[in-house]
């Protein structure tokens, strides 16, 4: 089984995201959750997820940091984006950094 780490400053939408997946049924369990990337980062550090739904806009460390730092780190967690806005550059700033779906 995979485990998943969810990664958004805003609860309403981690507790959406926990709920509306089926993640057992698809082979998934949710290691954690984190309000920011730095947070994010101190998790994946002790034990890395296998895949990371992360917001790109969040206070403190945002998304896109948090994919930078983890790969600097050789942390092999793949990441996927998620967020309400829609703006092409974070798109294609997330692509470069690794992420493999927004």
């Amino acid at each position: 089984m995979f485990e998943v780490l969810i990664v958004d400053d805003e609860p309403y939408l981690r507790d959406a995201l926990r709920c509306l997946v089926d993640w057992e049924q698809a082979g998934f369990r949710i290691a954690g959750e984190a309000i920011n990337g730095r947070e994010a980062l101190e998790i994946l550090r002790g034990h890395p997820a296998d895949v990371v739904f992360t917001d790109i806009r969040m206070p403190v460390m945002n998304g896109l940091e948090l994919i930078e730092a983890a790969r600097r780190e050789r942390i092999r967690s793949l990441f996927v984006i998620l967020s309400a806005y829609d703006e092409f550059h974070l798109v294609k700033d997330a692509f470069k950094l690794g992420a493999i779906d927004y």
